[in-house]
């Protein structure tokens, strides 16, 4: 598991050389995420102690509700609110997505 976390946290400082943001924020999701603390908190040491432009936090929505976000944002160009990711994480749930 701890090789595991440093393959993920080089995967994204790779992400991060090519991106602004500074911090760049990284969140764990999916599989990795739901094998729990076990691998949540080998990522997350392995981030901060080896890619100190990514910043560490909780997710706050599904990858698809993020993916979906991402593509209004960026091919319908709307500004997302707080609101329209919340009402599409909602939409998600009650969709059972």
């Amino acid at each position: 598991l701890t090789e595991a976390a440093s393959a993920l946290a080089d995967l994204a400082y790779d992400v991060s050389s090519r991106l602004s943001f500074k911090p760049l924020p990284v969140a764990l999701v999916g599989g990795t995420k739901k094998i729990g603390p076990l691998s949540t908190s080998r990522v997350r040491k392995a981030i901060e102690d080896n890619v100190p432009n990514l910043e560490y936090q909780e997710g706050l929505y599904s990858p698809l509700t993020g993916a979906a976000l991402c593509l209004l944002s960026e091919y319908k160009k709307i500004d997302i609110t707080k609101e329209i990711a919340e009402n599409l994480e909602n939409k998600r749930k009650a969709t059972q997505c």
